[in-house]
């Protein structure tokens, strides 16, 4: 999902601190209730099918979808058929700078969902984040920021914008596109790899993680 916004600040210039991570189960039929974050949160969708509801525009639901969300974003998750299991993650964006504060800006400005394949990684670490310590060990707590910087460092990687070459999430996107508007002609892989600025190997590896409807036209 695509919305226009202000230039970000650099990822240089921000540190990052996890808040919370928890899994959150929401049964079917359940009435929405609109949630509005004081923090940065990412919402990792791993089961059930819905609509989520984002600062008055919608977004299909279904699993390995995740979603980066500024602070004081409101949203909704609406689930009428199917239970949803997601992971809650917040937390806190500091700008690095003379006199450190926070900041509540986008971090990938004009980007609210993420994508990454494989998603097994993405799902494996909200997974490690929500198994939270009650040891008190300030090692342990060290950890889990850790393996949150490594959720974020995969999220970044394959969707912060480059000034040279689209990202991975970029030519994925751009990849489906083509395919969805030209199926009815003949496209060979080679193609698509080309159109994506990709190697052969790497779109079909990238293809496997690709939902069916699109997987099925590779």
């Amino acid at each position: 999902m695509q919305h226009p916004s202000s230039p970000p600040l650099p990822l240089r210039s921000l540190l990052f601190q996890l808040s919370n991570a928890e899994l959150i189960i929401q049964p079917a039929d359940s009435c929405p209730v609109q949630q509005t974050p004081l923090c940065h949160t990412l919402l990792v969708f791993t089961g059930g099918s819905g609509v989520l509801h984002i600062g008055g525009q919608i977004a299909p639901l279904s699993a390995d979808k995740c979603y980066l969300l500024s602070p004081g974003t409101s949203y909704s998750a609406d689930n009428p058929e199917m239970t949803l299991y997601y992971y809650l993650i917040s937390f806190t964006a500091i700008h690095a700078a003379e006199l450190p504060e926070r900041y509540a800006g986008e971090l990938l400005p004009g980007r609210r969902e993420l994508i990454v394949h494989p998603f097994t990684r993405v799902i494996r670490l909200a997974e490690e984040l929500a198994m939270k310590e009650n040891s008190g060990d300030d090692v342990q707590h060290y950890k889990q920021q850790l393996k949150f910087q490594e959720l974020l460092l995969l999220l970044f990687e394959h969707n912060y914008p480059s000034g040279q070459l689209p990202s991975p999430a970029e030519s994925v996107e751009r990849t489906v596109e083509y395919m969805q508007k030209h199926y009815m002609e003949s496209i060979t892989v080679k193609q698509l790899a080309e159109l994506a600025g990709i190697s052969l190997c790497s779109i079909l590896r990238s293809s496997k993680s690709l939902p069916a409807q699109n997987r099925s036209i590779i």
